[in-house]
């Protein structure tokens, strides 16, 4: 055994807690598992080098907790992981003391080619600033240099962006932060049934709504097949929420802006719309 199945086999051998996601590799491919004190053996397959897939293992674990509200869980977790967490603990999805977390190093490896991250690994990038594609944003566009175009120029790139969406929900599918029970993206009021590419209204709901829940874990951006930068889009509205609030999605030392409006669900309880 390597030294992350030791802890983990000592974590549920001594009931501390009662499952653990991980990764194991299966018929050659590195897939998310559950890791219980029943099947001792499957921890030989436990994975932890470097590069590991990125699944939204926390997404999971709400599941879990809807089904099994009394089960102690593990989590093998990079630092957006554990944003991702928090964040879902102040919106009463999961509950602190039942969550375990073995944190795990990011790696430059681990980024997705051309996308920044607001919090890098090191070595840190080499703090040259990209360039404007011929159309579009791109990846490398960060908030800050959007601010820099005009509006109508700022609008005409974003809208070349949006035209290239195949209308899959991938980008909310894949989100460790989505837990409504009703989306409005499939609102035929709001959002037109079948039209791809689809109104523009489609990106700028989602944009709004995650202001404030993002975690900037960017799997949203790594899911979409169009590869639209969503995650420069919604990393504009966390700054904006920080600006006007003060408020980090993610951070262990602050709460929800639903904590102060009485809007916050019951634990376990969805949101009733995105």
């Amino acid at each position: 055994m390597d030294n992350l199945q030791k802890i983990v086999h000592g974590l549920l051998q001594a009931g501390t807690i009662d499952g653990f996601l991980g990764y194991k590799e299966v018929n050659g491919h590195l897939l998310p598992f559950l890791f219980t004190r029943d099947r001792p053996e499957d921890l030989k397959g436990m994975v932890s080098r470097d590069p590991l897939p990125r699944y939204p293992l926390e997404s999971f674990l709400v599941d879990i907790a809807r089904t099994h509200p009394q089960a102690r869980m593990g989590l093998l977790a990079r630092e957006c992981d554990a944003r991702a967490v928090r964040e879902l603990v102040k919106l009463n999805q999961l509950s602190s003391d039942r969550v375990f977390l073995i944190p795990l190093s990011c790696s430059l490896s681990n980024l997705h080619e051309g996308t920044t991250c607001s919090h890098p690994p090191s070595p840190a990038a080499d703090g040259k600033k990209p360039e404007w594609p011929p159309r579009g944003i791109g990846k490398s566009a960060t908030p800050e240099m959007l601010g820099e175009l005009s509006p109508g120029e700022r609008l005409r790139r974003w809208l070349e962006e949006f035209a290239k969406c195949i209308k899959c929900y991938g980008c909310r599918n894949v989100c460790p932060v989505y837990v409504c029970k009703e989306c409005s993206l499939e609102d035929e009021g709001l959002i037109p049934v079948g039209r791809i590419p689809p109104d523009p209204s489609f990106h700028l709901v989602r944009a709004v709504h995650m202001a404030g829940f993002c975690i900037d874990c960017g799997l949203c951006e790594e899911a979409c097949p169009a590869e639209i930068p969503l995650r420069t889009l919604y990393r504009g509205g966390n700054q904006i929420v920080q600006r006007l609030f003060g408020y980090s999605p993610g951070k262990e030392d602050s709460h929800s802006p639903f904590h102060k409006t009485g809007l916050s669900p019951t634990p376990g309880e969805a949101y009733g719309n995105e």
